[in-house]
């Protein structure tokens, strides 16, 4: 078999994706209870929502994986080099970011 290490690093993409699917379930959807104690309230929001919670991660994983060149085309208009182009995808990024943490924390702080 070839190229090993781009096997392993699809497989820790999956992992990854996994464990934010796992994260998602857990305090996004607010299935802690289930997770910590397990008390399932539905079927949607047991053993079931968290196997499709892992797999739709590790699907996404691996598509963030198979896309990992990938850049914006459409902002060519907001760039003028591949720099630029660049320094704009990752401030996307961080602003995306902020937003779903800053959603989390007030999930948070309005209680459990």
């Amino acid at each position: 078999m070839k190229d090993w290490d781009l096997k392993i690093v699809a497989v820790m993409y999956a992992l990854l994706g996994s464990f934010l699917g796992f994260l998602t379930f857990t305090f996004g959807f607010g299935n802690i209870r289930f997770v910590f104690m397990g008390k399932a309230e539905s079927m949607w929001r047991g053993p079931l929502g968290l196997i499709v919670a892992l797999g739709l991660g590790a699907v996404l994983g691996l598509f963030a994986w198979r896309h990992r060149h990938y850049e914006f085309r459409v902002l060519d208009d907001f760039t003028t080099d591949e720099a630029s182009a660049m320094l704009f995808t990752k401030r996307i990024m961080v602003l995306i970011s902020c937003a779903v943490g800053a959603y989390f924390i007030w999930e948070l702080a309005k209680g459990i």
